[in-house]
């Protein structure tokens, strides 16, 4: 109680997930059973799941985004100016990126 939840999962509603399954292809932040040694790996959450789970649990939501709307704004290759444009344009949809990020607290 009174300290902060930080939480950054895949955004299984991302721009690129759904682009993936227009072409057949699998969401991000799903994995399926691939042997017998892997049981597999289910994040399925989009920004509005997961606002609701945390309204759910009592937790006040400070600032929920989704970043990284088509690539991971990290990477070396890519110049700042269009890493903060993607930025910008994550912040302004809050739903298309590929990750979701919550600050909350109780």
């Amino acid at each position: 109680r009174g300290g902060f939840l930080f939480i950054t999962t895949p955004n299984v509603a991302s721009f690129t997930s759904r682009i993936k399954l227009i072409f057949g292809g699998y969401p991000n932040g799903l994995e399926y059973c691939v042997n017998e040694y892997t049981n597999g790996h289910i994040r399925a959450y989009t920004p509005s799941i997961l606002r609701k789970q945390l309204n759910k649990n009592k937790f006040k939501i400070i600032k929920i985004t989704s970043p990284n709307l088509l690539f991971p704004v990290k990477s070396g290759l890519i110049p700042n100016f269009i890493k903060n444009r993607m930025i910008y344009l994550s912040d302004l949809t809050k739903n298309l990126g590929e990750q979701i990020v919550v600050v909350a607290r109780k």
